[in-house]
């Protein structure tokens, strides 16, 4: 289907971009739409990684101040989440990927499976998430963790029962939709697996 872009235009050009885009797009009908002023907030794209502690059957978290959400809701600032973070110029999702596992949770991981990619908000933004899912025993933790002090980072990390990971989905307690996104595929992935240990 055509879209036709008219202008774009650099209206916020720091350490995130924002562009003003004049467009017209095809409708479902054939024609065209009117001209329409779009946004796009450009970011960059991410990977996220679900990452499980086979030892003590717990998925590795971290809580962490995100000011957004403090803006609209100061109670949940404070917010769990898998380990994420955003592709720096030169690396690939999996160089990323190991940098922030041990930057944040102090762990080493080999071999990361990849699960899907997504879109974080597409009404507003670029970014792209690549979720991953990776395995470790507590041999693999071989740093503290927390984050970079020099970026304003500070985590608290956590290992979390999976099944109170799981409630933590379900009662709201994490409300990041990469990490419900992680664990509801977890949670049915061990399903399927109980499910085929049955047969």
């Amino acid at each position: 289907m055509r879209v036709i872009i008219k202008k774009i235009e650099r209206v916020l050009d720091d350490y995130f971009k924002v562009d003003k885009a004049t467009l017209q797009y095809e409708l479902f009908n054939g024609e065209m739409s009117e001209e329409l002023i779009r946004l796009n907030f450009i970011r960059g794209h991410s990977v996220a990684l679900l990452l499980y502690n086979m030892d003590t059957n717990s998925v590795i978290l971290t809580q962490q101040f995100r000011y957004p959400v403090y803006a609209i809701d100061a109670k949940k600032a404070w917010l769990w989440e898998i380990i994420a973070g955003s592709i720096d110029y030169g690396e690939t999702g999996i160089q990323t990927l190991q940098r922030e596992t041990f930057e944040e949770a102090g762990f080493r991981i080999r071999n990361p499976e990849f699960v899907n990619e997504f879109f974080v908000s597409p009404g507003g933004t670029s970014e792209k998430i690549s979720l991953y899912y990776a395995e470790v025993t507590d041999q693999d933790r071989i740093g503290p963790g927390g984050g970079v002090t020099s970026e304003g980072e500070n985590l608290k990390i956590e290992e979390v029962p999976l099944e109170r990971a799981f409630r933590m989905v379900d009662t709201g307690e994490i409300c990041d939709a990469k990490s419900i996104i992680a664990l509801l595929w977890l949670k049915n992935r061990l399903r399927e697996i109980r499910t085929d240990q049955v047969k």
